[in-house]
């Protein structure tokens, strides 16, 4: 950093210095949750009214996939944002925001321009290019132009370049590689209008077709009518097909649907590429669009080494670090059948192997399996509708897109769970991804949609599981977990953590373990099968989240874990239909639990508690489960005594005619039932059943006012006592008592 001071730059004194950071030649910037980190050089030399500024950098963390580029000038300045998220509006009209990804030059602030085709890559390096020539503002992606604008501010020398400034977009964390200046921009393109593929690159099935936007937009001024044309090279095995013309207008990029699909059944993987043409008149330009179409394959089975033949799958590799077996570019299908094979299966082997490329479709069975594996790398595939069955041949269980049990060193790199390729959506079955018993097990870059995944093993195994970005990415309190989404919201995988504070922040699933002194509240929770799950912990609070709708199979799980408080929950809507059951809560061999002041409703088994002992469940409503509660192998307290009850329950059918902790004077009706309702699985009862859903009592505040008197000739001593009780959330005055003592 001193290095970079030193050459002219200076660093935003907003963002503390934690925020910057050099290793390796890169200069890494970070956004810590209100201001992110930025340099700024001023450095240019006068005069200079046409200009090229470049940088190579790259998305490394945070919510939103952005990269920028801003440049100043005698009279404005400029930004280029290759935007993850937030795109400007491009005539400032509005206070709205887009939420599609894209492109966007901003001029002192404002957004005046917006185009599509940028999509967010972790990790990734990429180009960013902008040139001013004559007043238009050029922008440039990885080597192609990607839109323009022209400055309405004609005035002398307003565009001669003052200063570059790179820093971390809104929520970004970022790095650069290089930044530089010329004072020779490109010769800007000659057409008027300009072609971008949404992707560069594209996978096919077989059997199936993909589509791919195509935007044309205007450069300058240029309105009218582009005809568009598409060719595919090699000319057989691939159909396409797009609109012949689209209208294009100032400021407004049009968009025509390209449709690739495979001819036939492919037996090798093919690669084709698209050309698009796009001309207006005498005019014409193109873009390229590179096609993979993946060849059908039979399930894989392979044990053992010895395994890893062409017969089975393997397209290249000798099975070591630097040369691994490679399973790619095969799409693998079955009929629905209840406990098939799974797609792919690997087991007792040490040999290094990648799986790449690969579609996954099995309705009937796991998308892959890897059981007692070493060395494995799965990337940049989908699974689609996995089953996984286990035991007897007529159960089917444990649906999971990838299944990793007793492995060590295996990576899940950038694949899609329960959403084939090209925006085919489908249910990934049970669960994503399941790991058990296994270590050093990486997750990175993956995509689950609706099911999310579920570990197990020993404390020493989960602390193992790398499913978080590294330290260095962390940016405030509790960063979101980037390199994994669920549904499109962060995946938090937390271990090894002592006063761990999540707290209303965006998730889409919660795994805690081997932390202590941990606080969970006021999440939003859905479509997860494990949408909060704590294991080992000690010592934790969750309290006022809420978990609903999807086909959780436990909305709450705790396991193994001690000295919890579960308070002011809502869990309802789970249900889980190939197990047919779902649990709102539950509390497996753990100590010292206490569940108070939750509602449980509409879920297959309200609350499942098994070998968990010193804990007590009272104040919560459970409402229309199908079993309000199940106990098993399990020693705990049902209610919290009396007169302050248990819980309540929306099946009981008893009645309130006597009160006493027997329940037995008569008739005196205290609000608890005079029958203590069974525990399902136990001889365990709730002894004081509320007759109504359990309300907290509101939280008062008090005010007391003295005022008094003397009387020196009667020898008296007056005083007036006013006590006023306010209920402090709403305000509303509960009672005022007032009372007065005369004295002599």
């Amino acid at each position: 950093i001193s290095q970079l001071q030193a050459a002219g730059w200076s660093i935003n004194s907003q963002a503390p210095s934690s925020s910057y950071t050099v290793a390796s030649g890169a200069l890494t910037l970070l956004y810590n949750g209100s201001v992110g980190a930025d340099v700024l050089w001023r450095g240019a030399p006068s005069g200079i009214p046409n200009w090229s500024v470049s940088l190579r950098g790259r998305w490394i963390g945070n919510p939103v996939g952005s990269n920028a580029l801003g440049v100043r000038t005698a009279g404005h300045s400029y930004s280029f944002l290759a935007d993850g998220y937030y795109i400007p509006d491009p005539w400032g009209q509005c206070t709205c925001v887009r939420t599609n990804p894209g492109f966007g030059i901003t001029d002192d602030g404002r957004g005046v321009a917006r185009f599509p085709g940028y999509l967010p890559e972790l990790d990734t390096w990429h180009i960013l290019r902008v040139d001013m020539v004559q007043g238009t503002l050029y922008t440039y992606f990885d080597g192609v132009l990607v839109g323009d604008f022209t400055e309405f501010d004609t005035s002398a020398g307003n565009t001669n370049l003052a200063g570059i400034e790179v820093g971390a977009p809104w929520f970004a964390n970022v790095q650069v590689d290089w930044v530089q200046a010329s004072d020779s921009p490109s010769t800007p393109p000659t057409n008027p209008y300009f072609v971008v593929a949404g992707a560069s690159s594209i996978t096919v099935l077989p059997g199936q077709s993909v589509s791919d936007p195509i935007y044309v937009s205007s450069l300058g001024r240029f309105e009218g009518t582009v005809n568009l044309a598409a060719v595919a090279a090699p000319s057989s095995g691939l159909s396409v097909a797009m609109a012949a013309t689209v209208t294009v207008w100032v400021g407004e990029p049009k968009e025509s649907t390209l449709s690739v699909a495979i001819q036939g059944t492919t037996v090798v993987e093919q690669s084709f590429t698209i050309t698009v043409t796009a001309t207006s008149g005498n005019l014409s330009t193109s873009v390229t669009i590179n096609v993979n179409g993946l060849a059908d394959h039979n399930p894989i089975v392979i044990n053992g080494d010895a395994g890893f033949t062409t017969a089975n799958g393997v397209t290249g590799g000798s099975g070591t670090l630097t040369d691994p077996y490679v399973i790619q570019g095969w799409a693998i299908s079955t009929d629905f059948l209840c406990c098939a094979s799974p797609g792919i299966v690997i087991s007792n082997t040490k040999a290094y192997f990648t799986i790449n490329d690969v579609y996954i479709n099995n309705p009937g069975s796991a998308g892959i399996e890897l059981s007692n594996v070493q060395n494995g790398v799965i990337k940049d595939s989908a699974m689609n509708d996995g089953v996984a069955c286990y035991g007897s041949p007529d159960s089917c269980s444990n649906p999971d897109g990838v299944d990793i049990t007793s492995s060590s060193n295996v990576n899940l790199l950038g694949n899609e769970f329960g959403r084939a390729i090209s925006n085919l959506y489908g249910d990934a079955g049970h669960l994503d991804v399941s790991i058990s018993s296994s270590t050093n097990v990486t997750l990175r870059g993956n995509r689950f949609d609706a099911s999310g995944i579920d570990v197990t093993g020993s404390p020493a195994q989960l602390s193992s599981y790398n499913i978080n970005p590294s330290p260095s990415t962390y940016t405030y309190g509790v960063d979101p977990s980037l390199y994994n989404l669920v549904s499109g919201q962060p995946l938090y995988y937390y271990t090894d953590c002592l006063g761990l504070t999540v707290d209303g922040v965006s998730v889409g699933q919660l795994i805690i373990a081997n932390c202590r002194s941990v606080r969970v509240s006021n999440l939003q929770l859905s479509l997860s099968r494990y949408p909060l799950k704590v294991m080992f912990v000690n010592g934790a609070t969750i309290s006022n989240n809420t978990i609903s709708g999807g086909t959780f199979i436990d909305g709450l799980s705790v396991s193994h874990s001690s000295n919890l408080m579960v308070t002011g929950n809502s869990i309802s809507d789970g249900f889980y239909q190939a197990y047919g059951e779902s649990s709102g809560i539950e509390l497996d061999y753990s100590t010292n639990v206490i569940v108070a002041g939750n509602n449980i409703s509409y879920t297959h088994i309200g609350m499942q508690v098994t070998g968990t002992n010193q804990s007590a469940i009272y104040h919560n409503n459970f409402i229309q489960n199908d079993s309000q509660a199940y106990q098993s192998i399990t020693s705990i307290d049902w209610d919290n005594g009396y007169p302050s009850g248990g819980n309540y329950w929306s099946n009981y059918a008893g009645v309130d005619n006597c009160s006493g902790p027997q329940q037995n004077i008569c008739p005196s009706p205290d609000g608890i039932g005079d029958t203590p309702p069974s525990i399902d699985g136990t001889v365990y009862q709730d002894r004081y059943p509320l007759m109504k859903p359990f309300v907290d009592p509101p939280a008062v505040s008090f005010s007391v006012h003295v005022q008094g008197s003397f009387s020196a000739s009667l020898g008296t001593i007056s005083r007036t006592v006013s006590v006023t009780a306010t209920n402090i959330t709403s305000g509303e005055v509960i009672f005022v008592a007032t009372r007065t003592i005369t004295y002599q």
